[in-house]
């Protein structure tokens, strides 16, 4: 009986770390080229994503180059639920970084590039502070699902006002 009621904790716990994704994953456009001069783009993007209308989200500019922007969450804290990656307990957290790469290919016209790092929230994983242990989620690295570029890449286009952006492929949530 007590092997019985380990062995299902252990099932229980391990079920966990296990991640599925969603077998077909359309995919959406991680560039577009708007019909807007790069400072209009610029300053929609600043506009959009400032830290005083989000809590919890850094957006900065890379010092290397200004038209690169990084654009993720501080603190821990999550995107939302994966559109894409799930467990037996449902979708997981989704923890991303953005870079936002823009580029000025002609006097109206501007070219965006957006790229992510994505992890998910699966499970515990321990680390210690001063000596003394404590239980932390476990970030495992996903591919990216292009989803959350586009969606970037889209709410962006709505703001300028760009036409004829094409829509974006949601994924199928049912298992």
């Amino acid at each position: 009986m007590g092997l019985c009621i380990a062995l299902l904790l252990i099932i229980f716990i391990m079920s966990f770390y296990v991640i599925f994704s969603r077998p077909s994953i359309p995919s959406n456009p991680t560039e577009y080229i708007y019909d807007f001069k790069l400072s209009q783009v610029e300053n929609v993007i600043a506009e959009k994503f400032c830290c005083k209308k989000y809590h919890g989200l850094f957006f900065e500019r890379q010092d290397t180059n200004n038209n690169i922007f990084r654009l993720g969450f501080m603190n821990f804290e999550k995107c939302g639920k994966s559109q894409v990656y799930y467990n037996f307990w449902g979708s997981l957290d989704l923890y991303a970084e953005f870079s936002i790469e823009l580029d000025s290919i002609g006097p109206f016209k501007t070219h965006i590039k957006v790229t992510s790092d994505e992890w998910v929230a699966a499970g515990l994983n321990y680390d210690t502070n001063h000596g003394f242990p404590y239980p932390i989620r476990n970030q495992i690295k996903v591919p990216s699902t292009t989803f959350e570029e586009y969606q970037i890449i889209s709410t962006l286009g709505k703001e300028l006002g760009q036409r004829e952006m094409p829509p974006l492929q949601n994924v199928v949530t049912e298992r």
